[in-house]
């Protein structure tokens, strides 16, 4: 058998350098079919993916609904958060002002700052103004969580 399927691979090339494009058949003997293990006479069947049914071209999604908030508790919520954050900020950055003011003045000459009493004084006032601020916004938030209770 191996003679004769190197003879029709011989037949085969001289038939395709003499110009013959083409390729020879092989005999009917030769031909292998893929046979069904249920019947023999069926072509095996291809497995179907499950694919979700799409819709329309013209047909846009609906947004799914939205859950009943009444709109003042919501930006009720969102002004106690944000007072919340900034009531660590304000009293942060009025301590390091007001302190700042006061060691520069108690340093004199020797301040970083150097002799000059304007900035001491602008930096005691401003730390002066962010506590208040601060002291406000505890009041606001203290008055928010009040009447939501």
């Amino acid at each position: 058998m191996a003679d004769s399927s190197k003879d029709d691979l011989a037949r085969a090339l001289e038939a395709f350098s003499a110009g013959n494009a083409e390729p020879a058949t092989p005999p009917a003997s030769k031909v292998i079919r893929a046979q069904s293990p249920l019947d023999p006479t069926e072509a095996p069947a291809m497995p179907q993916a499950a694919i979700p049914a799409q819709a329309a071209p013209t047909e846009s999604p609906k947004p799914a609904p939205r859950p009943a908030i009444a709109p003042q508790i919501a930006v009720t919520d969102r002004q106690l958060a944000l007072k919340r954050t900034f009531i660590p900020l304000l009293l942060t950055l009025g301590l390091v002002f007001t302190l700042g003011g006061l060691v520069s003045l108690a340093m004199g000459q020797e301040s970083p700052i150097g002799p000059a009493l304007t900035l001491p004084i602008v930096m005691m006032v401003l730390g002066l103004l962010l506590l208040g601020v601060t002291v406000l916004t505890m009041l606001q938030v203290k008055e928010l969580l009040s009447s939501r209770q």
